[in-house]
């Protein structure tokens, strides 16, 4: 069987729509709180719809073959489930889905456990699912299949876009935290090589000069002192800025993506992740 663009189109949106809902039960029962999940705004995860459509399209010729479904849908979505995590990543500076702690992982972006569950969900897919969603779609009047699909494209789109943007934010975010970060460890560095020069002086003439040995004690409280005013600025800009666009938006990122991780700024998204707890529990 094959389909119109427009019956394709809808399938697509279907499974978005459905790994939507996948997603949200699991990671909510998880959290016990509910979680919007996904990269996107709206009740969409394109992953699955894209993931759904490459299975179906590529067991069209094997649809009589469960081991062969099982085996392409396997490879077909694994592939483009690592290639999504890759793009995303180096994109956005963000992996959305984290396998590293998962055994037989590649690079976190695949393991073996869920591309096994591929399999599963390919077979389950073409045996189970897809055979009521076919007669359903089938059944709908080419006009109205072309009508419906045009305005879920244009919404899907617009979704699209906002996201990205969003994610761009959120990136820039994480650049913008993460020089600020590296100002305070220079900072920090140079009080800690005056700290240990003044304590080798110290050393030196501590056994002729009391005094002087009394007023670089001093100096090192008020060293010490800044270096900790330091610290605290950084944390307080940071909380200052919560009401700014940015920063709401990258805290709304992280709470539909609890699981995301970013191995290039990882301190900075470390911060984030402390600062959304500390907004979450109050």
């Amino acid at each position: 069987m094959y389909y119109s663009q427009a019956q394709w189109l809808l399938f697509f949106f279907l499974y978005c729509f459905l790994g939507w809902i996948w997603e949200c039960l699991y990671v909510s029962a998880i959290k016990r709180q509910w979680i919007n999940r996904g990269f996107l705004y709206g009740p969409l995860i394109p992953i699955y719809g894209f993931g759904a459509i490459t299975v179906l399209w590529i067991t069209l010729p094997v649809r009589e073959s469960i081991p062969l479904i099982f085996l392409f849908g396997m490879a077909g979505a694994t592939v483009l489930e690592y290639f999504t995590g890759a793009a995303m990543e180096r994109i956005f500076h963000v992996r959305y889905w984290d396998y590293s702690s998962n055994h037989f992982n590649l690079n976190g972006h695949i393991c073996l456990f869920c591309s096994l569950g591929w399999g599963v969900f390919s077979v389950l897919m073409v045996k189970v699912l897809h055979l009521p969603f076919e007669n359903a779609v089938l059944r709908i009047p080419e006009s109205t299949a072309n009508l419906t699909s045009t305005i879920l494209v244009a919404v899907f789109a617009a979704d699209t876009s906002k996201s990205v943007q969003s994610a761009l934010d959120f990136r820039e975010l994480l650049q913008e935290l993460a020089e600020h970060s590296a100002v305070l460890s220079s900072l920090e560095d140079k009080l800690e090589n005056v700290s240990e020069n003044i304590a080798q002086s110290s050393e030196r003439i501590h056994e002729h000069i009391h005094e002087i040995e009394s007023e670089l004690r001093e100096n090192r409280e008020i060293l010490s002192q800044k270096r900790e005013t330091l610290r605290q600025a950084y944390k307080k800009a940071l909380h200052e800025h919560l009401k700014e666009r940015k920063v709401k938006t990258a805290l709304n990122i992280i709470r539909r993506n609890p699981s995301a991780i970013s191995p290039k700024f990882k301190e900075s998204f470390r911060e984030l992740k402390e600062l959304f707890e500390t907004q979450y529990r109050s």
